[in-house]
């Protein structure tokens, strides 16, 4: 128990430190509006999709795959999905903080914190479970998210044309399928243009993270908390304590339970942040949601593999 807190801390406190750093940069003026602006446009269109697209292209689980399993995950995360979509609209009716709780709810932050939490558990050698679904769930969410922002930005399914030109065009969506191609058709990127590539997306979170905490302001916090802990509720608690128990009832165990799990209840994604600000989504709540799901999750993950090691599940 101490051991997975000990590690559940060291993997999410960064994070926090990092956003702090933004909050000071900005007040200390070294960080202005301006600045925000071009970067978070940076980082969608160039930061986050070559992380994405290095995240799934490292992958060997698409290759060799349990399709049960990946299908369950990916349908439990649009499950998730389409749930909020149908609710959350009708109970609010600003379009940009609709938008926000319903991608920032489903979202999980599969790569930068619930796989490194995977390797903790298992180690790098018994990582096939993860590395098997991780590129699948990161193109249905990420597809998924941009199909709900577009419709949601040009006011529903009336524009269909622009719907579809949106999506084809987002370059989150591009790398994605793009990656997934490149592995499926087994191409190997010469050494040089990986590491190029890998060097570009070592940018994209932390960049994030540092416009995120100069846009972070407190009052913020508390206006929006009404919108911003359900949010947070939904994603690190409601998601898991649906998920896991339909997964232990289909027999699920071991290495592949223990991911269904730690993708279930991460935290938000941090690119949700970007993504909101680029698709006109309300980017302040998302960033929002984004820390709280983070600062809540070193519990919910805590507690939950301390009861499924103790049932004996993982």
């Amino acid at each position: 128990m101490s051991g997975n807190f000990v590690f559940s801390f060291n993997a999410v406190a960064p994070s926090f430190l990092i956003v702090l750093a933004g909050c000071l940069l900005k007040k200390a003026g070294i960080i202005d509006d301006r600045l925000i602006s071009s970067a978070s446009r940076l980082n969608f269109k160039v930061g986050f999709s070559t992380l994405i697209f290095m995240d799934i292209y490292n992958s060997p689980g698409i290759t060799s795959f349990d399709g049960f399993y990946v299908f369950y995950l990916c349908c439990g995360l649009l499950a998730v999905f389409a749930l909020l979509w149908a609710v959350v609209p009708r109970l609010v009716k600003d379009k940009r903080k609709a938008s926000a709780i319903i991608q920032s709810a489903f979202k999980p932050n599969i790569v930068v914190l619930g796989y490194p939490i995977a390797e903790a558990l298992f180690g790098a050698e018994n990582m096939g479970a993860m590395a098997m679904v991780t590129p699948f769930c990161l193109v249905a969410d990420n597809t998924a998210a941009v199909v709900m922002l577009s419709c949601m930005d040009t006011g529903g399914f009336g524009k269909t044309k622009d719907v579809v030109i949106n999506v084809l065009k987002n370059p989150i969506i591009i790398a994605s399928f793009t990656a997934v191609a490149v592995v499926m058709l087994k191409i190997k990127l010469p050494v040089f243009i990986a590491d190029s590539v890998s060097g570009i997306s070592a940018m994209a979170a932390p960049l994030a993270l540092l416009m995120l905490g100069a846009q972070m302001e407190l009052k913020n916090i508390k206006a929006n908390i009404r919108y911003s802990l359900p949010a947070s509720l939904i994603r690190v608690a409601a998601a898991p304590l649906v998920m896991v128990p339909l997964a232990v009832m289909l027999g699920f165990t071991g290495d592949k339970l223990a991911s269904i799990f730690l993708i279930s209840a991460s935290p938000t994604a941090t690119n949700s942040y970007i993504i909101a600000k680029e698709m006109h989504s309300d980017e302040k709540l998302t960033g929002q949601v984004v820390l709280m799901t983070t600062f809540f999750s070193m519990f919910t993950l805590i507690a939950g593999i301390y009861i499924l090691k103790s049932l004996s599940l993982i």
